[in-house]
């Protein structure tokens, strides 16, 4: 028969398979914990960015509105100014027409800058 001694080393590998499995546990783990920490970084930057994104957004579209207003006010001191001087420069028509496109022009401007601000979540 064969004594215990005969197989030393065979003890000693199941000795380190168990040591290697719990290295190779922990490994696993650290890499979980690795990947965990990009995927969350990676994660804010995205959400400023995308923040950053949007504020240059609403930004732009601020600024169109504003120059459509600075148009309007344009419009309307020539039109003041003209009829101090008699000078007809565009009907009523024509004036209440640029008056609601701007009118318009502008709501639609904040509309869409509310909309882009202020998203939802689950889009």
């Amino acid at each position: 028969m064969m004594a215990a001694n005969d197989f030393p080393d065979l003890l000693h590998s199941s000795q380190n398979f168990a040591g290697n499995a719990d290295n190779a546990a922990r490994q696993e783990q650290n890499n979980f914990e690795t990947y965990r920490e990009l995927f969350l970084q990676e994660e804010a930057e995205n959400l400023r960015s995308y923040r950053q994104l949007r504020e240059d957004f609403a930004r732009k579209i601020f600024r169109i509105a504003v120059a459509i207003l600075i148009f309007w006010s344009c419009i309307s001191a020539f039109l003041i100014v003209g009829n101090f001087f008699k000078i007809s420069l565009m009907t009523e028509k024509q004036y209440i027409a640029c008056t609601a496109g701007c009118t318009i022009y502008v709501f639609a401007a904040f509309i869409t800058v509310v909309k882009g601000v202020f998203q939802l979540q689950g889009k």
